[in-house]
């Protein structure tokens, strides 16, 4: 996976408000949740009612859930991928954020405008990572209604090489995507429960 896609959850949220998911081709997430495990992490979802795993593969699954309006989504992303070594912990995290500002989609302006783009070294169950937030206008959503206005996408992602292979890397993430007016003030707090419940599991 390039360092430019690090960000997939905006791509996965994009396509879940695009369309109207038949929700008999989806697979909801246990109520209350279960650990999902995956080749190299694992995870346990959010207990909200709502959640569908939109797909997964061994190294990589995506699960959405629609918001206040019909085209507002949250998504939830991890996947595994390979990563060059760096000299440093500070030159790690400054390749990330390089990543994710590179992103082919976040750095079109005539869509996306960014709020806030903030990267930081995080300890992660002993593992050094880079912990961000990321908050763009988005000017050009894709819709299922005819509401007028910009969307914000509002992103928590971790960025972690896999202690058991540091040219392996998991990118795991929290993703709204609303009207302003809709904010959640919980997400915050929701992306932190959910990325403090990311583990490493034995890559196979």
């Amino acid at each position: 996976m390039k360092l430019s896609r690090i960000l997939i959850a905006v791509v996965i949220s994009a396509v879940f408000a695009g369309c109207a998911p038949k929700r008999h081709n989806l697979q909801p997430v246990d109520s209350p949740p279960k650990t999902i495990v995956q080749n190299g992490f694992s995870f346990l979802p959010l207990d909200e009612k709502g959640w569908y795993i939109l797909g997964r593969m061994p190294h990589a699954v995506a699960l959405a859930r629609e918001g206040t309006s019909t085209d507002e989504t949250h998504a939830i992303q991890g996947k595994l991928f390979k990563f060059p070594t760096f000299a440093s912990d500070e030159a790690f995290v400054r390749a990330v954020k390089k990543g994710q500002a590179n992103d082919t989609d976040i750095a079109n302006p005539d869509r996306y405008r960014t709020l806030t783009h903030v990267v930081a070294l995080y300890e992660h169950r002993g593992e050094p990572c880079a912990f961000s937030h990321i908050v763009t206008e988005d000017h050009g959503a894709k819709k299922r209604t005819d509401t007028p206005g910009l969307m914000i996408l509002d992103v928590y992602a971790l960025v972690c090489r896999h202690p058991q292979n540091r040219n392996a890397a998991i990118s795991f993430s929290y993703s709204q995507r609303y009207y302003p007016e809709n904010r959640n003030e919980n997400i915050a707090s929701k992306a932190r429960q959910l990325i403090d419940s990311l583990g490493f599991t034995t890559l196979q």
